[in-house]
């Protein structure tokens, strides 16, 4: 049996080393698919978000890589989701596993 990772190692990388200060929920290598566990910011009791990233690629281009930001607000203690979105927050990931990706190519 050989197993083919269909991901590129250096997005994979970059996504780990950018979720590295975080709690991870699942790192997928073989799909390409992070998920942080919930992430609280120190003084702000009634909001969590967490990150979620996949690999879409084999190639190291700049669309090989997609980021989504989910965050909930606490109603009578009850998680809603704030339904906002959240594209600037999720374009400043893309960029940083680019440039970071980028960075461990050049290494090899």
């Amino acid at each position: 049996v050989v197993y083919q990772n269909n991901i590129n190692p250096y997005l994979w990388n970059g996504s780990l080393k950018v979720t590295n200060k975080y709690p991870l929920k699942i790192a997928d290598n073989q799909g390409g698919y992070i998920e942080t566990d919930w992430i609280y910011t120190s003084g702000v009791e009634n909001q969590r978000c967490l990150i979620k990233i996949q690999v879409l690629s084999s190639e190291l281009i700049t669309t090989g890589v997609s980021s989504s930001f989910l965050c909930e607000n606490k109603i009578n203690d009850t998680w809603v989701s704030d339904n906002k979105n959240y594209p600037n927050e999720e374009k400043q990931i893309i960029l940083k596993i680019l440039e970071i990706a980028g960075n461990l190519s050049q290494k090899s």
